[in-house]
């Protein structure tokens, strides 16, 4: 009797663990409030050139898997002073994401489906790289601390493809999430996700 005892305890044990560990790996949707916030599961965190970080990216979303990489600063400045942002800690061009070619369309598809946007290219960008700024008022380290970013592309107007949003990273939960800004630049998104340079 003690003996199909632990061994019952163990199989339900199993079955909790899977299900857990299959919804961590789920990419979210929030649309709470008309905007749409994406938060993506964090595969690993890695040392990358000097001070920055690899973050690895990868989960599902209606059975697709997602996988791409952030990288970013580890150190962060205050960005927020008592008169609004502190351009000081502006890292010009200092987050980039990397995706592979067969993830960028998976990474297209899910954008479009959220936002209600069909692209109107059928190829996809393997690098996009934004100008951030921490919305915190004391510096933060990534690797402890939620971190969360606004973020700029096309922030000197070359390709007319400007457009703004938020990153918050959670390395603690495990997280990274792209927070919209404003609906306004949906079509703008699908555009650079979904166009090569």
């Amino acid at each position: 009797m003690r003996f199909s005892f632990k061994y019952i305890h163990l199989f339900f044990y199993l079955i909790f663990y899977s299900f857990t560990m299959a919804q961590s790996n789920i990419i979210s949707i929030n649309t709470e409030g008309g905007f749409a916030d994406i938060t993506f599961p964090v595969l690993s965190v890695e040392t990358f050139q000097n001070d920055r970080i690899k973050i690895n990216i990868s989960g599902e979303y209606n059975e697709e898997k997602i996988e791409f990489s952030f990288i970013s600063k580890e150190m962060f400045k205050a960005g927020i002073g008592e008169n609004g942002l502190i351009n000081d800690a502006v890292e010009f061009q200092g987050i980039r994401v990397l995706i592979d070619d067969k993830n960028g369309r998976s990474l297209v598809n899910l954008f479009s489906t959220v936002y209600g946007i069909k692209p109107d290219h059928s190829s996809f960008r393997t690098e996009i790289v934004f100008t951030a700024i921490p919305m915190s008022k004391a510096p933060a380290n990534i690797k402890s601390e939620l971190i969360r970013l606004k973020v700029f592309y096309d922030d000197q107007f070359e390709r007319d493809e400007y457009f703004e949003m938020f990153i918050i990273i959670d390395l603690k939960s495990k997280t990274v999430e792209f927070s919209e800004k404003d609906i306004e630049y949906r079509k703008t998104i699908i555009k650079v996700l979904s166009t090569s340079l």
